[in-house]
């Protein structure tokens, strides 16, 4: 307990001050991981700047999925040990990111069979053609680093070129981001689903397979978008040519 007069902040000032609820601030006590070093005449904790600071690197550390005693260790060591302990903690959470894509790729490539009674990869020009990597007989779908990357290049390729000199999609920047259903939503829809007919030989079902995976990849769904000249300008395009394949296929 500090000797000198109690000086610092309250837990609810400190909750106004970085957020942080007073229910966390007081299981961080309860746990032994924050633990403010001085109390008012009246018995409340006070905080001081620099148990402000450790409350958001933990309120940090929780995020990066530490555990209460891997943070409390790592508050009592030297500054030479954290680069070591986040080094190996990113390189896990690299690792169920790719693992959490490969989740989500599986889901798409089980998606479009099921709306197409056919194996994505069978037609010439369909961007997921590298998805064969996924089919290891006895191990569970793992798409390998190379293969993510092709995959990567092969799907911006693919619309690259659609948007290249004088492309039709050019028209489409114009038109605003309105609900799937939208008359304006389906004639982008149909505007796009054209051009990929024309310039990749993609049917609609393989213009949405490829959207979706797109957000299924990290980094792609900002890159398509940077491409396409609009932020959420692929997710807006994956709902729209979903109702307009969804459409197609009742008409037919």
């Amino acid at each position: 307990m500090c000797r000198q007069k109690p000086v610092g902040k309250t837990i609810g000032e400190v909750e106004k001050i970085t957020g942080i609820p007073k229910r966390t601030l007081k299981y961080y006590i309860e746990r032994s991981i924050i633990v403010p070093g001085c109390k008012s005449a009246s018995g409340y904790w006070l905080y001081t700047d620099d148990d402000i600071q450790k409350l958001r690197l933990v309120f940090l550390c929780r995020e990066l999925q530490f555990h209460d005693g891997e943070i409390r260790a790592l508050l009592a060591a030297p500054q030479v040990r954290w680069q070591t302990v986040l080094d190996r903690q990113i390189g896990r959470l690299a690792q169920r990111r790719g693992r959490a894509e490969d989740r989500l790729l599986t889901a798409e490539l089980v998606r479009y069979r099921c709306r197409t009674g056919r194996a994505p990869g069978c037609e010439a020009g369909v961007p997921a053609s590298r998805l064969e990597a996924f089919f290891v007989p006895g191990r569970p779908p793992q798409l390998p680093e190379e293969a993510r990357r092709a995959l990567c290049r092969d799907l911006y390729g693919t619309f690259a070129e659609a948007l290249g000199v004088d492309s039709p999609l050019e028209s489409l920047r114009a038109l605003p981001c309105s609900p799937p259903a939208a008359e304006t939503a389906q004639a982008q829809a149909a505007a796009l689903c054209a051009l990929f007919r024309e310039k990749a030989g993609l049917s609609p079902e393989e213009v949405l397979f490829a959207l979706r995976l797109a957000l299924c990849l990290s980094g792609m769904e900002l890159l398509l978008d940077v491409l396409l000249g609009r932020k959420g300008t692929v997710r807006h395009l994956a709902e729209a040519v979903q109702r307009y394949c969804d459409t197609q296929n009742k008409t037919q």
